[in-house]
């Protein structure tokens, strides 16, 4: 894809100090929702997996103090099976990404340096084997790797910060092992590959001064907004983007938006609704429509495509992912509201059954067998 006609960078429209701010609310901790999140060691022996039963699995993780168990759940109910165990520092935890076959896991692992300064690795491990590769040291632990759509690179950064911005090159390395390869470079304070079009174009999110910029292999494709932004999802066809906006107009809430990334109709962003906030991002498979979650209170007035996929009884829904088949993914939490979620738990939904995976806390993606 080409660069939009009528796009050029604006002067800063948010402060540094305050874009910094917002990102740590926006990537770390501001409520448990919102840090909800996502690595190494093996035996390189055959792994349960290799010999369970035919079927689609949800690939999810369950953390300990210093090692995470990586699991296949049949989505058709029973026990989950042990893929691997993952060491790491303690108190911390991995980010991964299944891939496109579904036949491997590539994992950021904090397992360098110390607890206060610690070092993340990249890996990717076989789902059937358990073996692992090392693939890149010193790299950024904000987003999870992202696999090409071949499956054959990985796409990464590794940044050095430099005074209130960050040097940041947006990195790939083959799969099988060897020399790094620089997609692009940019001055900012955080770049984030997350995903590809259909014709092979990585899709990143520049965070700086402007906001919050889409990047189409390398080069400034549209400005999403002037505020940050997270959870950037492409739809299937690769003509538009979903995310969610930090709103900084009234405090920080959070907006779904949604993006036409189509050059002759122009991309004009729009709110998905009004009232309440809404986080998380899925698109529905074969359909073109795209799932948010919405607080309850706002949600219960509002039957727009924004809502997510079901609200429970009691709390609410964030959507995750949806397989190809149409399986979802969610984070079922049992509060209220965004600033009182309760508690969460990964959840099943297919064919309008609910199961809850309590043995796993974050999703990492599908396999079938």
């Amino acid at each position: 894809m080409t660069a939009l006609p009528g796009y050029a960078p604006r002067r800063a429209h948010v402060p540094y100090w305050l874009i910094a701010a917002t990102l740590a609310a926006a990537f770390i901790a501001v409520m448990p929702i919102v840090a909800a999140v996502f690595v190494g060691t093996s035996t390189g022996t055959r792994t349960a997996f290799a010999g369970a039963a035919a079927g689609e699995y949800a690939v999810i993780v369950r953390s300990e103090e210093t090692y995470d168990v990586v699991l296949a759940a049949p989505v058709a109910g029973g026990e989950p099976v042990e893929v691997t165990r993952i060491s790491h520092l303690p108190g911390y935890g991995i980010k991964g990404q299944v891939s496109p076959s579904g036949r491997q896991l590539a994992v950021l692992v904090p397992d360098a340096g110390s607890v206060a300064r610690p070092g993340t690795s990249l890996a990717v491990v076989d789902l059937e084997t358990g073996a692992s590769l090392r693939l890149a040291n010193a790299v950024d632990d904000a987003l999870a790797p992202v696999w090409n759509p071949a499956g054959d690179r990985l796409v990464f950064t590794r940044s050095t910060a430099s005074g209130s911005l960050s040097d940041v090159r947006v990195l790939s390395v083959p799969v099988a092992g060897g020399s790094e390869r620089e997609e692009f470079s940019s001055r900012a304070l955080g770049v984030y590959p997350f995903g590809f079009t259909p014709d092979g174009t990585l899709a990143s999110v520049v965070v700086d001064g402007r906001g919050s910029t889409l990047m189409l292999g390398g080069r400034a494709a549209l400005s999403l907004s002037t505020q940050i932004t997270r959870d950037w999802r492409l739809s299937p066809d690769g003509t538009r983007v979903a995310f969610i906006e930090s709103d900084l107009t009234n405090g920080l809430s959070y907006r779904a938006r949604v993006m036409s990334l189509d050059g002759q109709s122009g991309a004009t962003a729009q709110a998905m609704s009004a009232a309440g906030q809404q986080l998380g991002v899925a698109w529905l498979p074969g359909t073109g429509d795209v799932a948010f979650g919405h607080e309850p209170a706002a949600a219960a007035g509002d039957t727009g495509a924004a809502s997510a996929q079901a609200l429970t009884a009691a709390g609410f829904d964030i959507p995750v992912a949806y397989s190809e088949v149409g399986t979802a993914i969610v984070q079922a939490w049992s509060g209220p509201s965004f600033s009182d979620p309760g508690r969460a738990e990964l959840t099943v939904v297919r064919d309008g059954q609910r199961t809850g995976l309590g043995y796993g806390t974050r999703f990492l993606g599908w396999s079938a067998r």
